[in-house]
């Protein structure tokens, strides 16, 4: 084995085990994580996830599905993105699948599953 060879092996040793320590934390994320609810009496669903995303600070969410979604007493826990995830998944169910497409304005669409999230 040369020089170069062992200096490369070393080195890649070296940087693996790096990087099984340095594991990053997103502070901000970990500030904005708390539960989300959705109240009985709220419906239809966009109507908590409008409160949601006030309370989050963004912008607005957009309402751009064709049908809205009939609200049900719930809780997610985490931050907005992901309580807004989790009701995405959950419209699966439904027979008519969401997904919430998410803009650097902080404005967060929604639309069927299928559609195209450029504007």
């Amino acid at each position: 084995m040369n020089i170069v060879t062992r200096i490369a092996a070393i080195l890649l040793l070296a940087l693996s085990s790096l990087s099984a320590v340095a594991e990053p934390v997103d502070l901000v994320a970990q500030r904005d994580r708390k539960t989300w609810e959705i109240r009985p009496g709220e419906t239809p669903v966009s109507v908590a996830l409008t409160r949601w995303a006030a309370e989050a600070g963004w912008t607005e969410l957009k309402w751009s599905a064709e049908k809205e979604l009939p609200g049900a007493p719930m809780q997610f826990t985490g931050t907005f993105l992901e309580a807004l995830d989790r009701v995405m998944a959950d419209s699966e169910v439904t027979g008519y699948p969401l997904r919430a497409c998410v803009y650097l304005n902080k404005v967060a669409r929604v639309i069927q599953y299928a559609g195209n999230c450029r504007r």
